[in-house]
This record gives structure tokens, C-alpha cells and sequence, in this order.
């Protein structure tokens, strides 16, 4: 039986477009805490041999609250942190629905002219890159990525393309002219099975005004300890100008120390 859907009203506080994240803000010349967050309400109408209307979240952009943060420890050396909770508007209940209090981000590290270093749930470099093919920027109902990422990304099954690693160890270069890199590893945490349930990939980026490149690898090991077998997942795109044109109104984001890699977490 066939069913159509229409979106009658659709709510949002976005704050997170063009720099405006913060709801609110310390910032002193040694430190900086910054507030963000999205709040996505739709309502929906379907009818089929029965119709009905419910309320919907996440059709634009998945509700989040999230914190910024940084210190400058000297010498350019600053300590960062981010951490990012997903909720449901809806209900107000927690997003991934298993007890995560910052399921989509929950990271420490340290960042110079050399670049990023952090330990923690955060995204991967495949994430990063394949983001930049989404106008969506791999976010809500609407992705094409949400076909075969969100299973994954709320922890409930493997699929080839996976957007968060807990326990993750990862490196982000500045850019260098138009390229950048990525590289990260996240263990299995497996007493004496290392290899099990590890997760490992990286990126390279090259990207101008006219032209977008990238190449991308994510390998994930079994996480059964009888069966730590690799899957192994590649991703490589060379788009034309006018497709990268698409993403010009999603190229200024908040907090961005390194602009090609770091995700905008107000809206990812």
C-alpha cells in the first residue's frame, strides 16, 4: 500500500550558520568556552488506508547541544576540547538511545601550527572528506549519506560507511595551500586480542575554488574475538567545478582552526 508524507511546518533554531553557534560565549585572551546549538521540529501528515500526524525531528538538522573549547598553554600550543549531546526534540530524550550523554562528539587534544591531535568519539577522516560531496554536509533526514550511515553512526550495526569511532586517536594537518591530511586509529579495547574490533583510516584533500580531489580509506576489524576479519572500505571522487560550486553556501563555518578537516559541529 502506497503512502505519501507532507511536511506541514517545519521548526528550527539553527544557530550555527555563518558563525553565529554561540548562545553563549566566555572568551578571555588565554581561553574560550563557546555554547552551540540546533533545535529541528517538523510536523507530518501521511495518508495511506489510514492517515495520521505526528511530529517529526531531525528532517533539516539533527537537534544538538554542544561546547567549544579552548586553551592557550603557549608558545602557540592550545588545548582544545569539544563535546556534543543529540537529543531528540521531539521527546527530549537522548538521540542514540543508548544512555550516551555526548554521543556525537567527546574529544580532548592539543592543536599548533603543525596542526590537530585528539583523543576521543570523534569523526573520522572518510567522514571529513565525504561530507564535502553532501550539500545536506552528511546532516538530517535529508542526506542521501543518512541511507547508509545512520544505522552506523548510532551504534547499532556495521555498514561501509561509519561517521564516529569511540576511543579514537587522531592527527589533522593545517592546510598546505589548496591539500590537507588526515590519519586516525581507534582499538578494539579487547584484553589480549588487539587487533579485534580496531578501526584505523586517513585522507588526503585537495580542494580549490574550481576543483574538489580526494582520496579516502576506512578499515574496521571484527569486534567477535573469533572473528576480527578487516573490511576494508575506499573512497575516491574527482567532482567538476560545478558540483563543488554546490557547497559554497556551506564553506563558512564556526571555530574552524583547520578548515578543510574539522567538521562544522553545529551542523554535522
Amino acid at each position: 500500500m502506497a503512502t505519501r508524507s507532507i511536511c506541514l511546518a517545519c521548526a528550527a533554531l539553527l544557530a550555527g550558520f555563518s558563525g553565529q553557534a554561540s548562545a553563549y560565549s566566555s572568551q578571555t585572551t588565554a581561553s574560550s568556552l563557546l555554547l552551540y546549538g540546533t533545535i529541528d521540529a517538523s510536523i507530518e501528515y501521511a495518508k495511506g488506508s489510514q492517515s495520521v500526524v505526528k511530529m517529526r525531528e531531525g528532517e533539516g538538522a539533527a537537534s544538538r547541544f554542544g561546547m567549544l573549547g579552548s586553551e592557550d598553554l603557549g608558545g602557540g600550543l592550545k588545548a582544545i576540547m569539544t563535546l556534543e549531546a543529540g537529543f531528540n526534540s521531539d521527546t527530549g530524550t537522548e538521540f542514540f538511545g543508548n544512555n550516551t550523554l555526548f554521543g556525537r562528539q567527546a574529544f580532548v587534544g592539543l592543536a599548533n601550527g603543525w596542526g590537530e591531535v585528539r583523543f576521543g568519539r570523534q569523526y573520522s577522516p572518510a567522514f571529513y572528506a565525504l561530507r564535502k560531496l553532501d550539500p545536506f554536509a552528511l546532516n538530517g533526514q535529508n542526506s542521501p549519506f543518512s541511507m547508509f550511515g545512520s544505522v552506523s553512526s548510532q551504534g547499532t550495526g556495521y555498514v561501509a560507511y561509519t561517521s564516529r569511532f569511540n576511543n579514537a586517536v587522531q592527527y589533522l594537518s593545517p592546510d598546505y595551500g589548496p591539500f590537507s591530511v588526515a590519519a586516525f586509529a581507534a582499538p578494539g579495547e579487547v584484553p589480549g586480542a588487539t587487533s579485534t574490533g580496531l578501526s584505523f583510516g586517513a585522507n588526503a584533500i585537495y580542494e580549490t575554488t574550481s576543483a574538489l580531489l580526494f582520496y579516502a580509506y576506512l578499515g574496521q576489524r571484527g569486534s567477535a574475538a573469533v572473528d576480527s576479519a578487516l573490511f576494508s572500505n575506499h573512497f575516491v571522487v574527482a567532482p567538476t567545478s560545478s558540483a563543488l560550486s554546490s557547497l559554497a553556501p556551506y564553506s563558512k563555518w564556526p571555530a574552524a582552526s583547520s578548515r578543510t578537516q574539522r567538521p562544522p559541529e553545529a551542523m554535522a
